[in-house]
Formats: structure tokens, C-alpha cells, sequence
């Protein structure tokens, strides 16, 4: 058995590092680490004059890592509490998000299995939010690649408020061919949600396809559709919803600082009455550097149903 522990306290600042690894070799153990790093007393007040403090909040947590070939565990804990003059007492939320991994069972499976969980609540308070995703993805070859998600939510915004439980899977499926010319990527999601675990208030499908082919090294085609089902249950009669969309565009690159893209598309949308229509969209992109860019958007439905013309920059910070 092997121990190895590494502290580091900085003052004044009151934070606190504090790392450990643990390697369990004996018999049939694989060797094992372990990681902890809590936060202590990050604190931070406001003032609105001197002498006269308005608001002042407490923050802790704790970061725990726990690996082994057969179980790996992240444990991350956070707290915080908030007092100010507007509010009689203190309110104090907590924080759990957790993640498990199994490198042994993966390699036996020859799959790649996740799991992810997260619950906060306030003290004193009746509000809370839980949710676990468990998740499954597989790949086949270099052909494509295959992914479900199951997810599960409870969760009461406020102490007047319903409690609301949502479920809801997905199957997420990507790939390429023709050395990569050829990539296309499609995902089905279905997901419910009912009130006091009781009553179905409302449910959502939606499936969405889309593919792109590289004609030359400046030029390609895409093609997309989404459909998108929805029904709400209320005291009256269900209200129910739905949307289709297929487009079909091109893209050119004339050089590396420059993107032109061009698209048709057809709506067909039903709520309280059916609207079909076509439209067309399209973009213009300039890259003045590898790190910067700036796109021109245009569409006929682009803001609620109106043409209009939209301005988005991206900064990559990293360089």
C-alpha cells in the first residue's frame, strides 16, 4: 500500500487545496486514486456605503474524485448562503452533481456508458430539482456512431408552486462515408411531463434528419427536415401542435476568408390553423482570422415569422 498526500494552504486569502492519492496493489485491487479539493469560506460582501453592509454571501464546496478501473466517481458539493437587508432570514442552497464511469465494463461491453446525476434544493424552503441521465453510445466502425439518452427530472420552481416530472429518452445517430465527403447526423426525442407524478400535462416528439455532401473543396449541398409533435392537457380539451420543415442549400467557399450559403426551405405548420409556406435563407460569413468571425444572416421567417437580417461574431478566446 502506497499513500501520497499533497497540502497547500495560501493566506490571507482563506482557500484550501488539499490533494491525495491512494494505490491499493495487494491481491486482485487495481491500483486506486483519489483526489479531494474543497473551498472554504470564499466570502463576498456588498456595501452601500460605508459602515452599512446591504448583502453578504458564503460560498463552499468540496470536488471529490474516485478512480479505479472497474468505478470511476466525481463528486462535486457546493453551498451558498445569502443574507441582505430585503430578506428577514439567511436563504442557504445546496448543490450535488455526480458522474459514474466504468473504464472495465465499457472495454467488456464495447460500449461507452455514462451516468450523470444533480440535486439542489433551498433550507427552509420548499424548492427543489433532481435529475439523472443515464446514457449508452456505441460505434460502429468508422461508419457512424449511436447514442441513447434517458433522462429523468423532478423538480417545484417554487413553494407555491406544482410539483412537475419530466421523462424522456433520445437517440442521437451520426456518420460519414466516401472518406468523410458524406456526413449526415439524426436524433428522435420523446419526452412527457406530468404534474403531482399523477397527471399528464404535456408531451413532445420531434425528429430531426440532416446530411451534407462535399462536391468540391468550395462546394456542398445539405439537405434537413425536422418534425416536431406537441400536445398539452389542460382542464379543457387538448391543445395540439405540430411543425414540419425540410430544407434543402448550398454552400461556397471561395477562399478561406469568405462563406456564402443558400437555402430553400418549406413550412408546414398547424396549431389553431394549418400555414404552409416556402421561404428562402441564407448567409454570409467572413473570416478576417482563424479566431474571428463574422456572419451576415438573412430569412424570410427569421424574427417571429418576418424577414429580417441578423448580425452574429464569433471570438475563439483560446486562439
Amino acid at each position: 500500500m502506497a499513500v501520497a498526500v499533497k497540502k497547500l494552504l495560501m493566506l490571507p486569502g482563506v482557500f484550501l487545496t488539499l490533494g491525495a492519492q491512494l494505490c491499493l496493489s495487494q491481491g486482485l485491487l487495481q491500483p486506486l486514486s483519489l483526489a479531494i479539493q474543497p473551498e472554504l469560506f470564499s466570502t463576498e460582501f456588498v456595501v452601500d456605503r460605508p459602515g452599512q453592509l446591504r448583502e453578504a454571501q458564503l460560498k463552499s464546496g468540496l470536488d471529490l474524485s474516485l478512480g479505479e478501473d472497474l468505478l470511476e466517481l466525481e463528486l462535486d458539493y457546493k453551498l451558498q448562503g445569502k443574507a441582505d437587508q430585503a430578506q428577514p432570514a439567511a436563504l442557504v442552497s445546496q448543490q450535488i452533481a455526480a458522474s459514474l464511469d466504468s473504464g472495465a465494463l465499457e472495454k467488456l461491453l464495447d460500449v461507452d456508458l455514462g451516468l450523470e446525476a444533480l440535486a439542489s434544493f433551498r433550507e427552509g424552503v420548499d424548492s427543489y430539482h433532481y435529475k439523472l441521465t443515464p446514457s449508452v453510445t456505441r460505434a460502429f466502425s468508422d461508419l457512424a456512431r449511436l447514442q441513447l439518452n434517458y433522462q429523468y427530472v423532478l423538480d417545484k420552481a417554487a413553494p407555491l408552486a406544482p410539483e412537475r416530472e419530466r421523462r424522456g429518452y433520445a437517440m442521437l445517430l451520426d456518420g460519414s462515408a466516401r472518406g468523410g465527403r458524406l456526413t449526415w447526423s439524426g436524433s428522435y426525442r420523446n419526452t412527457s411531463v406530468f404534474q403531482e407524478r399523477l397527471l399528464l400535462t404535456g408531451s413532445t416528439q420531434a425528429l430531426e434528419l440532416k446530411s451534407r455532401y462535399q462536391l468540391a473543396d468550395t462546394f456542398h449541398l445539405e439537405l434537413s427536415s425536422a418534425l416536431r409533435h406537441q400536445a398539452h392537457f389542460g382542464e379543457v380539451d387538448p391543445q395540439l401542435s405540430s411543425v414540419k420543415r425540410y430544407t434543402a442549400g448550398f454552400g461556397w467557399s471561395p477562399s478561406a476568408r469568405y462563406a456564402l450559403a443558400f437555402r430553400l426551405n418549406n413550412l408546414d405548420e398547424q396549431r389553431e390553423q394549418q400555414r404552409q409556406e416556402a421561404f428562402g435563407s441564407g448567409s454570409l460569413s467572413w473570416f478576417p482570422r482563424p479566431d474571428l468571425e463574422f456572419t451576415l444572416d438573412y430569412g424570410e421567417q427569421l424574427l417571429e415569422g418576418s424577414a429580417g437580417w441578423m448580425v452574429h461574431t464569433r471570438f475563439d478566446l483560446n486562439g
